[in-house]
């Protein structure tokens, strides 16, 4: 986290992006997760602090092992609970898979076979070079 700190240090623009991050690894070094300091890290109605909440829960999640907690965390609080919620999901099934997410939870996900079926198809096309054709499947019309 550290790195992608200072790399975004130099980007021009990205000074409130970077003060939140720091405060999210700031407050996650406590040992102490809780609403209050979550809140405390933002309220996540702007980018910058859905993002930090987002990183904030990953870390209490690589720290404790708790993805559950982690995942309730992230949508506790009296911001934008929704927005943060999805980020922080984001966020920990890239870092720990799928299968670690809860599944009870995961199945429940409005569109999951067709969020399943895109994440196949970029995986597929993009990461495994399988160009299987798509047909119209992403084709949209004006």
């Amino acid at each position: 986290m550290r790195d992608t700190i200072a790399q975004l240090t130099e980007v021009a623009g990205a000074q409130e992006t970077v003060d939140a991050l720091h405060r999210a690894v700031e407050y996650d070094a406590t040992g102490a997760a809780s609403p209050e300091q979550l809140e405390a890290v933002g309220a996540g109605w702007v980018a910058e602090e859905c993002l930090a909440i987002g990183v904030y829960c990953a870390l209490y999640a690589a720290r404790t092992g708790d993805i559950r907690g982690a995942l309730l965390l992230s949508v506790n609080h009296s911001g934008d609970s929704d927005s943060t919620g999805s980020v922080t999901g984001n966020l920990l099934g890239v870092t720990h898979g799928l299968s670690a997410l809860p599944k009870e939870w995961v199945s429940a996900v409005e569109g999951y076979a067709t969020i399943v079926r895109v994440a196949d198809d970029l995986v597929a096309n993009f990461f495994l070079h399988d160009r299987t054709p798509l047909g119209d499947r992403y084709r949209f019309e004006d």
